[in-house]
């Protein structure tokens, strides 16, 4: 049921991330037999590309940073958004969003103290130091608390990685900010005739 409080791209994202994860606490695993490919198609990694990143001496990666971007990209294609923008030489470029970088993107709200103005849907940023440690998407708040959903929820110490839904949590420290999904996905529509 869509919340009158938000706007239609914001009911999509929530809608749509409980759709792909209906329960929460529930985690898609990379080396899940039943899940694998589905981890794949949320991230696009697979067990074995991630078994060769973690080959790599001090490489931490973790799908946090790909999973964003890619359903970033979904959210464009539902809400018929470009994909490419083309330069004045008529090169076209793919419009990707720079999971660890969301404070560069247009939209972006630094973390000043309160998590008031953040709403469902919006992508949030947690790190230290200036540096980013994990990102993801917002699906609920309520009372000081939020539900998650991120890649991530492994890494090289697990031997595994996945994409989680939360249960209502504290909000995590190290909050660096979270980019306002309307302001970034501006025009987005979900009327096929707008």
């Amino acid at each position: 049921m869509a919340d009158s409080s938000l706007s239609p791209l914001r009911n999509w994202i929530v809608a749509e991330l409980k759709r792909m994860i209906p329960i929460p606490g529930t985690t898609i695993w990379s080396d899940s037999k039943q899940d694998a490919a589905y981890f794949t198609q949320l991230t696009g990694a697979t067990q074995k590309s991630l078994e060769a990143n973690w080959r790599i001496p001090g490489n931490r990666f973790t799908t946090c940073s790909s999973f964003l971007p890619i359903f970033a990209t979904t959210i464009r294609r539902a809400g018929m958004l470009p994909l490419e923008t083309v330069n004045k030489f008529g090169f076209k470029n793919t419009i990707a969003l720079h999971g660890f970088a969301l404070n560069s993107e247009v939209g972006w709200v630094p973390y000043s103290g309160s998590p008031a103005g953040a709403k469902p849907g919006d992508f949030f940023q947690l790190g230290h130091g200036g540096w980013t440690d994990h990102v993801g998407v917002i699906l609920e708040i309520e009372d000081g608390q939020w539900s998650l959903v991120a890649g991530g929820a492994g890494g090289p110490s697990s031997k595994h990685d996945g994409v989680k839904r939360t249960a209502l949590q504290p909000i995590p420290g190290g909050l660096m900010g979270w980019l306002d999904v309307d302001v970034y996905f501006q025009g987005w529509s979900d009327d096929p005739y707008a």
